[in-house]
């Protein structure tokens, strides 16, 4: 099979051929063959079709890179307003597991379905979209994981800290994150200025 015709639909349609003679799914990618269980055929199958937005099924799927005939493998779509990205990993003992990856192509990061990751928020954006896009869906989906009421503080500080650098890069101003993510705003000045103090909840953009 062609890399050409390779779709979270025919995927699944060759993993249930293959169930009943306990038999491999096998596919081409441009430089060799993979050759997955059926089980992580179907587990990619469903990442994509539940993920990736509606319709996506039939759509053409890109293997972008993989190693040892399928260990690892990173599959692609590209539509007009981002790129999607997964990492689908077959192990013998543990089955397998699905990275969703930042849209960036090449990068290992996470990120949601079609993001970017804290490294890739300058990236351009498409038509039509502020240069704030990939920090605007960082900072919203932060303030949907993580809301400020019981958030564990240690345990998050390295991936907030990036958050918010990465989105300043991007021209996000500190109000505009705060209100997305919910990170307090004192938290914001102090990642950015560790040696200086503001009163909680009030910051030098505030009167912007």
């Amino acid at each position: 099979m062609s890399t050409s015709r390779l779709s979270a639909a025919r995927l699944a349609r060759l993993a249930v051929e293959a169930l009943p003679s306990e038999s491999r799914v096998t596919f081409d990618a441009a430089d060799g063959e993979i050759t997955w269980a059926p089980e992580t055929a179907l587990a990619a199958a469903g990442h994509i079709c539940q993920h990736w937005g509606i319709g996506v099924s039939t759509r053409p799927l890109t293997v972008e890179a993989h190693r040892l005939g399928g260990i690892t493998v990173v599959l692609r779509h590209e539509v007009w307003h981002g790129t999607y990205r997964a990492l689908v990993q077959e192990s013998p003992d543990l089955g397998s597991a699905i990275v969703q990856l930042c849209g960036h192509i090449g990068c290992t990061e996470e990120a949601a379905p079609g993001a970017r990751c804290h490294l890739h928020l300058t990236d351009p954006t498409p038509e039509h979209y502020p240069p704030t896009h990939w920090a605007e869906i960082a900072a919203d989906r932060w303030g949907r994981r993580h809301p400020t009421s019981g958030e564990n503080k240690t345990l998050l500080d390295t991936e907030r800290n990036q958050l918010i650098r990465a989105a300043l890069d991007a021209g996000m101003k500190p109000i505009h994150l705060h209100r997305r993510t919910g990170i307090a705003r004192t938290t914001i000045d102090r990642v950015l200025s560790p040696q200086v103090t503001t009163v909680e909840g009030i910051g030098p953009d505030d009167a912007a």
